[in-house]
């Protein structure tokens, strides 16, 4: 607004400075309205001014308000390592959403363990009130998935809203079960090529077994079945057949493992 002899000028004359509500507000303000003594005490208030910055974000860094302050109407992806403050910067998300007028129901933060969802809960909290942070969902993966899953579980085969959920205890029991069945079959099989050669024939030698370790199997399996994957894309046969086993008893019972939870969930 000012004449080509004010440059320094510039900021002060676009006026924005922070009302008692923090809302930004601009003044135009031009030559006649500048006294030229006052510019140096204007100078240093323009530059003493607040940034722009909604007080939920201000302890924040640049990089982690360039992530919580970004436009609503796009997806927005944050890739951050191990104590970066992920929780920190989606509790101020969360009220930048509420900032924007996004209804406080239809907000859902999800985590991946307990602790990260208990210190998410108690930051927003510690800033919205109980009221507000009640209304809006923070779960972790596998709590929202389960639930999900038990809200329509009429859709799904075999199972009732009430459905097993299998333990880690009783996936190691199960699997510990295939690979005792397995090895006894092993030995069946062994004795019964040793019977056909009886007559002093040197039988080929078979290829070395996969040892059967039952903890490595069951990490394979889940593994496996969180990529999508079915026992029968596997090429280790004693995997297939432990799997195989693992999925009659989860459907004899109508029970879903962690892993089924996510999937399924998806899925509905």
């Amino acid at each position: 607004a000012g004449g080509a002899d004010l440059p320094s000028c510039t900021a002060l004359q676009a006026g924005h400075y922070w009302s008692r509500h923090s809302a930004p507000v601009v003044r135009r303000m031009t030559d006649s309205t500048v006294n030229r003594s006052s510019l140096p005490v204007l100078r240093q208030a323009a530059h003493a001014r607040p940034p722009l910055v909604p007080p939920y974000a201000r302890r924040l860094n640049a990089q982690q308000q360039r992530a919580c302050l970004a436009p609503l109407q796009r997806p927005l992806l944050v890739l951050a390592g191990a104590g970066s403050g992920k929780t920190g910067v989606m509790a101020a998300r969360v009220q930048h959403m509420l900032a924007q007028g996004v209804p406080s129901s239809t907000i859902l933060a999800v985590t991946f363990t307990r602790a990260a969802e208990h210190a998410m809960r108690e930051r927003l909290k510690s800033t919205l009130g109980a009221h507000t942070t009640k209304a809006i969902r923070v779960s972790t993966f596998h709590a929202l998935a389960l639930s999900i899953c038990r809200m329509y579980a009429d859709r799904l085969d075999n199972l009732s809203a009430d459905f097993l959920v299998c333990t880690t205890a009783q996936q190691m029991h199960v699997v510990a079960n295939a690979v005792a069945e397995l090895r006894v079959r092993r030995a069946v099989a062994a004795a019964a090529a040793a019977g056909t050669f009886a007559d002093g024939a040197q039988p080929q030698a078979p290829a070395a077994p996969v040892p059967l370790d039952a903890g490595r199997l069951l990490r394979a399996l889940l593994q496996a079945k969180a990529q999508g994957r079915g026992p029968e894309s596997m090429r280790d046969e004693s995997l297939c057949f432990v799997w195989e086993r693992y999925e009659a008893w989860l459907r004899e019972r109508g029970a879903l493992d962690m892993v089924d939870f996510v999937r399924v969930a998806a899925r509905i």
